[in-house]
């Protein structure tokens, strides 16, 4: 596996009830996300 350095970084924001959460269970269950890292702060 081969990385040119660059790592893809995608930031989930929004409002109190606008449905990020729902928004990212739904991608993480996607069979496609299986090398995604998910950090909460």
């Amino acid at each position: 596996m081969s990385f040119s350095g660059r790592i893809p970084v995608s930031i989930l924001t929004g409002f109190l009830g606008a449905g990020k959460s729902t928004l990212l269970n739904r991608i993480l269950k996607d069979p496609a996300a299986s090398n995604t890292a998910v950090i909460i702060n």
